[in-house]
């Protein structure tokens, strides 16, 4: 798994447009899909919105006992759910009133993610997937699976909805009893990213491998070699490239053509510690976050990669999210903090 590394002497050190201190862990976030809002969990429990323009609250609130986890915002832009370690699922107005509230089916909610199409809300809680609509009512649940669902995603049709367990990645037709597809693995999936054509569904595993399938065959492909487990990945929009993140350096696999098989992937390389999250802006442009505080701009090319811009903080980074108009990158980091990075331009690296 070598390639050149991209390291550059002369990289631009942005500084934020603005920065919050929220005081404590920063667990998840979404932007709005307009960019006016980016809505925050935090390890304390709060749910908030922070204006994109200034960083101050339009609206904070209690939001889950024990800490937050999960949080999406809904197509239309209209609503937010929640999900925490108190084992709710919480649905917000954008102005954050409390619109409902309902039981994850375990102790703890780890996932919410609305369909495409607005209809529908579906939680990951332990074993069990529950599909609810916006106004909070159950209706539907999938079987329990045998063991911890670690990713959840709708298609575009919003007509299928994918998990991610140990051993399998399985499809399913909401209110039919037994999965559509099933993708089999003998390990452990940690996380799942279905890519933006749906053609590969690709997962982090414990091993330190990332393994994917296409959806058209159900033919499988692992890539290995990762010193640690692998928890982040990132599609480029187009699908042309796919990032992970399982050791200090980012990982980019060339979809295109025939696929990574057999090919070596680029290796991007200026992290001292291991990279937490990685997101793409675009085909050219990704953006990853890593536990030394770091946040590192790149551009990627077959060829390789090139540093655009790094910022940097006193804490690791726990998440990092693209504004929906490309021009900025928020960053939420370990102390609570969450800060909004200009995106610097392809070629100043």
């Amino acid at each position: 798994m070598k390639s050149g590394p991209a390291r550059s002497t002369k990289t631009p050190r942005l500084k934020p447009y603005w920065r919050t201190d929220l005081g404590e862990y920063v667990t998840d976030m979404a932007w709005s899909p307009t960019g006016h809002h980016l809505a925050v969990t935090t390890a304390a429990g709060e749910v908030l919105a922070l204006d994109a323009k200034t960083g101050e609250p339009a609206f904070r609130a209690d939001g889950h006992t024990f800490g937050g986890l999960a949080i999406a915002w809904s197509p239309d832009g209209a609503m937010l759910a929640t999900g925490g370690q108190d084992g709710y699922v919480r649905i917000w107005s954008a102005s954050g009133a409390r619109l409902a509230a309902a039981k994850g089916g375990a102790a703890w909610v780890e996932q919410v993610t609305w369909s495409t199409d607005g209809r529908w809300l579906a939680s990951g809680s332990g074993k069990f997937v529950r599909v609810w609509n916006p106004a909070g009512a159950l209706v539907h649940e999938l079987p329990a699976h045998g063991h911890t669902v670690t990713g959840l995603q709708w298609s575009p049709s919003s007509d299928a909805l994918a998990t991610s367990t140990y051993g399998a990645v399985r499809v399913w037709r909401p209110g039919e009893p037994e999965p559509k597809r099933t993708f089999s693995y003998a390990g452990a999936l940690l996380t799942m990213r279905w890519s933006p054509d749906r053609r590969v569904v690709a997962c982090g595993c414990q091993d330190g491998s990332v393994h994917i399938w296409m959806t058209a065959d159900g033919n499988d492909l692992e890539m290995s070699g990762y010193p640690t487990k692998v928890r982040a990945l990132a599609w480029a929009p187009s699908t042309r490239w796919l990032a992970t993140a399982g050791s200090p350096d980012v990982i980019v696999w060339d979809f295109s053509g025939a696929g990574p098989a057999g090919t070596r992937p680029v290796t991007l390389a200026r992290h001292r510690q291991l990279v937490t999250d990685v997101a793409f802006r675009d085909d050219a442009v990704l953006a990853s976050g890593g536990t030394d505080g770091l946040v590192v701009f790149w551009s990627v090319r077959r060829t390789g990669g090139s540093t655009l811009g790094t910022a940097e903080e006193a804490s690791g980074v726990s998440r990092v999210a693209w504004q929906p108009r490309d021009r900025f990158l928020a960053a939420g980091y370990e102390s609570g903090v969450v800060a909004l990075w200009p995106s610097p331009k392809a070629g100043s690296g």
